[in-house]
C-alpha cells in the first residue's frame, strides 16, 4: 500500500506542479497584455494629438485666410461707399433720363406700355 500512497502523492504533486505551472504562464500572459494594451493606449494617445495638432493648425490656416478675405471685400466695400459719395449728383436732364429709363424698364417687365 505505501507504494500506491506514493504513486498517489506523487501524481497529486505533479498535478500541483502543472496548476502552479499554468498559473504562472497565465500571470506572464497577463502581464504582456497589460504591457501591450498600455503599449497601445501610448500610440493612441500619439496619433491623437498629432491629429489635434494638424487640425489645429488647419483651423488657424482657415481662419486666417477667412480674416483675410473679409479684409479684402470689406475694403472694396468702403472703396465704393467712397466712389460714390464722390459721383456727382444728378442734373435735371438726367434725372429725367434715368426716371424715364426706370419706367421703360417697370413697363417692359410688367408687360406694358409707357
Amino acid at each position: 500500500m505505501t507504494s500506491g500512497r506514493i504513486d498517489a502523492d506523487g501524481a497529486a504533486e505533479a498535478a500541483i506542479n502543472r496548476v502552479l505551472e499554468a498559473e504562472h504562464k497565465a500571470r506572464e500572459a497577463i502581464a504582456r497584455a497589460r504591457s501591450e494594451a498600455a503599449e497601445q493606449v501610448r500610440a493612441a494617445r500619439l496619433r491623437a494629438r498629432r491629429i489635434e495638432e494638424r487640425a489645429d493648425s488647419r483651423a488657424t490656416k482657415v481662419r486666417a485666410a477667412c480674416q483675410q478675405w473679409s479684409t479684402q471685400q470689406v475694403a472694396k466695400l468702403h472703396a465704393e461707399v467712397d466712389e460714390l459719395r464722390t459721383c456727382a449728383p444728378l442734373d435735371d436732364v438726367r434725372r429725367a433720363r434715368l426716371e424715364q429709363a426706370i419706367e421703360d424698364l417697370a413697363a417692359e417687365l410688367s408687360g406694358g406700355a409707357s
